[in-house]
């Protein structure tokens, strides 16, 4: 039987140790599966182009108490496996870090980058788990980065639309009709001609019934509106200096003060300003219809052109689009709004362009005409633009001399070339008012620096991702997956929602153990041999390997995945106490042996060395034993666990 016992445990041995080394081999092809997929994945063609893989810019830690470990992290050389341990604590905590920088720095990255993860049992279920900030269990990811197209492209989108800008504005003010304060102040003035004639047509008191206070109330509102309006307009002129308060006509006093004044003497007066502030104009305004028609046609091209940019910069996300804008301290908001203003005047413009007859109408008896509000038009436009060529003070004020130094060599002037090249020849620095010379920067140079401003901007929120094991309540023995997930779209798509190109990138998989030293009790069945056993004792049970069973109270160390450590890390040792049940005496029915126990490969095999407690009197002799052993629980749950 004693033999029988022992083939048996020797079995159990080999079966333990082949187990181990079962374990390694399959941790190789681990290893060697991982790594074929680092290599497969780590490129991709994509429209003609190779895109870098984005594992390069992660790592994971497992973090242990006040330990960080890092137990992935991808390998450039091929020859390196990217998953530097295989085991994580089921109490530690999972970090996955970005390289941010190392991702700005690279103009040609695009794509939404976010992290999934997910727990499969030994049964073989699976649950996600919580990968904070990316996956929460119930609610869409988090995504960072710029799907559709990379930093560099949109950088140069960008800088042509703000280079575009810069020269439409130049276009608007060499080719100005007339002086913009005249215009604007004509445009009011012949609005309050209008209502003036509209209130005498319609209402039997005069028009100085607007400007009596005993009025005000009777007429309400609208009459109120005009006095204000003619006050504002009064104040403007006196402003610009084309006529100073003193010499306003009698009838402007008489009105600012609410007394009696002829109508038809004001609205004489009123045509005799608008007379002398048209002759006040620092051009003359041109009528030819076709000149002015011409004009407008270019005028409008090149606002497309804008508005197409805008377009084109606004596909590229809103993320990406917040983080160019940033740089001349606008939103996407902001952009919306500039965006509609410019379209509602292009579409203006284009319905004067389309009929020449419309552009300047027979001068009525008040003398409106249509080129002032083109005029307005244009100033409108203007206004709109310079909200996004106000580059002074923001993170790509150089665009502004690079867009002089290239005016400046097309320009024929000498004197405005001497000019320009004066303002570039130094720019302020820093702080103490130092200066540096003018770095003549190229349009690459330009479109780098602001890619990468943009980027780090994009991709500051990328911050670390945890995963709390204890949370999620794995369990020794389950897989930890993790996969990057990078999501694309189809550059310039010509539907609303273009299509997205979802990409998963396996980061590896991790067996969830106990790790490092551990208290564990266990079951222990050993085979006991009694030392100096005496052969004279009629009441002597012979052990000879006798079985025992136990229990035993061991300080396990487990394997932590440490490749410096393989060797322990294989053995898993332990070392203990133990009580069994042991039978040395015929005569005696409970006996109880107690001693120190090494354990190995995770407590499945015992070596141990005691003392029958219930032996040691004066009388009795040689109560010390050794033995071997092993655990019928941890043997068996090793064995169903391949099943």
């Amino acid at each position: 039987m004693t033999l029988i016992i022992m083939i048996a445990t020797l079995g159990f041995f080999q079966t333990s140790i082949a187990q181990n080394r079962s374990n390694l081999i399959e941790s190789n092809n681990l290893k060697n599966r991982i790594h074929n997929n680092s290599k497969e994945s780590s490129k991709w063609r994509d429209s003609n182009q190779v895109s870098l893989d984005p594992r390069q810019y992660v790592h994971v830690n497992e973090i242990r108490g006040d330990k960080k470990i890092k137990i992935w992290k991808f390998q450039h050389n091929d020859t390196l496996v990217n998953q530097l341990r295989k085991l994580v604590d089921k109490r530690s905590k999972i970090q996955i870090e970005f390289n941010r920088e190392q991702i700005s720095e690279n103009p040609n990255f695009k794509g939404n980058i976010t992290i999934e993860g997910k727990i499969v049992s030994n049964s073989g279920g699976e649950d996600p788990v919580e990968v904070y900030p990316y996956s929460r269990i119930g609610e869409e990811r988090t995504k960072i980065g710029i799907t559709n197209r990379p930093p560099k492209e949109i950088a140069t989108i960008f800088v042509n639309l703000i280079l575009e800008c810069l020269d439409t504005n130049e276009t608007i003010n060499e080719n100005a009709i007339g002086d913009p304060n005249n215009v604007i102040l004509l445009k009011q003035l012949n609005g309050l001609i209008d209502q003036f004639m509209e209130f005498k047509n319609n209402t039997p008191e005069e028009i100085n019934s607007i400007f009596s206070n005993e009025y005000d109330s009777y007429y309400g509102e609208d009459y109120n509106h005009v006095k204000t309006k003619f006050k504002n307009f009064l104040e403007k002129i006196d402003n610009i200096g084309i006529i100073k308060i003193k010499d306003f006509p009698i009838t402007f006093s008489l009105a600012l003060k609410g007394k009696y004044f002829k109508d038809k003497d004001f609205l004489n007066d009123l045509n005799s300003t608008r007379d002398r502030i048209e002759a006040q104009s620092k051009k003359e305004i041109n009528e030819d219809t076709n000149k002015v028609r011409y004009q407008t046609k270019l005028f409008n091209k090149r606002l497309k052109i804008i508005l197409n940019y805008i377009d084109y910069f606004k596909s590229s996300g809103e993320q990406a689009e917040d983080a160019f804008l940033s740089t001349i301290l606008l939103d996407h908001l902001a952009l919306d709004q500039i965006e509609a203003n410019l379209l509602s005047i292009y579409n203006k413009l284009q319905a004067y362009s389309n009929t020449a007859e419309s552009l300047i109408k027979v001068k009525s008896e008040y003398k409106k005409l249509d080129l002032f509000d083109i005029k307005l038009l244009q100033i409108e436009a203007r206004n709109e633009i310079s909200r996004l060529t106000n580059l002074e003070g923001t993170d790509i004020e150089e665009l502004i001399n690079y867009y002089k130094r290239v005016k400046n060599k097309n320009t024929s002037s000498k004197k405005s070339r001497l000019k320009t090249n004066k303002l570039l020849d130094s720019i302020v620095t820093n702080n103490n008012n130092q200066q540096k010379p003018y770095v003549n920067n190229t349009k690459e140079d330009l479109i780098n620096d602001l890619a990468f401003a943009a980027s780090k901007i994009i991709y500051r929120d990328l911050n670390f991702a945890t995963i709390n094991l204890q949370k999620e309540r794995a369990q020794e023995g389950d897989y930890l997956y993790l996969y990057l997930i990078l999501e694309e779209s189809k550059r310039r798509s010509s539907s609303k929602n273009p299509e997205t190109i979802q990409r998963v990138l396996p980061i590896g998989n991790f067996e969830i153990k106990n790790t490092n030293w551990q208290v564990k009790i266990t079951d222990s069945f050993l085979l006991i041999n009694r030392i100096n056993e005496p052969s004279d004792r009629e009441n002597i049970s012979p052990t000879n390997f006798k079985g025992a069973a136990g229990v035993s109270l061991l300080l396990t160390y487990r394997n932590n995945g440490k490749r410096e450590k393989s060797f322990i890390n294989y053995l898993e040792p332990s070392f203990g106490v133990n009580v069994s049940y042991i039978d040395f005496n015929i005569n005696d029915d409970v006996e109880v042996g107690s001693g120190i126990t090494l354990g190995l490969f995770n407590n499945k095999i015992f070596f141990t060395g005691g003392i029958n407690l219930n032996s040691t009197g004066n009388d009795e002799q040689n109560p010390f034993y050794w033995g071997i052993g092993f655990s019928f629980a941890n043997l068996a749950g090793e064995l169903l666990k391949d099943k």
